[in-house]
């Protein structure tokens, strides 16, 4: 089923769109039933679940697509390949912090949330911020 689920999503979508299975509430054996179906990212929305998935599961890109809290900056660049909820440039800095401690670095990251979409360059250094009106009207 899940195989299948796959394959009819796959059909409908272009080759350069990224999909990601966003898996809250899905046992680790669906999670590699997916992967095993060729799904590469993975989203979650909790930080402790992902953890828990994390530890079973390490092939795979990890987005955190759900609000995130300043204080759990530290876990979260350990587990996630792009964070999808930065809300601020405060919070964007914070994450930037931890992830320096870890000598984790992503080249030009978006990261976002409904409002707008925070652009960092090669040396994290912020060039803009998009909202969700202008990425629209450039469609």
């Amino acid at each position: 089923m899940i195989a299948q689920n796959v394959r009819r999503v796959r059909e409908k979508i272009a080759d350069e769109i990224t999909l990601v299975a966003v898996t809250k509430g899905v046992p680790v054996k669906k999670i590699k039933e997916a992967i095993a179906a060729g799904i590469t990212d993975i989203g979650e929305n909790r930080i402790q679940e992902a953890l828990v998935k994390y530890n079973e599961i390490r092939n795979i890109k990890w987005h955190m697509v759900g609000h995130l809290q300043s204080n759990k900056a530290k876990a979260a660049v350990k587990i996630f390949d792009l964070i999808h909820s930065v809300d601020s440039l405060h919070f964007a800095k914070e994450l930037d912090k931890q992830a320096a401690k870890i000598n984790k670095v992503s080249n030009n990251v978006a990261a976002s949330n409904l409002k707008r979409i925070i652009v960092v360059d090669d040396n994290k250094k912020l060039v803009g911020i998009l909202t969700i009106k202008d990425l629209i009207s450039n469609l």
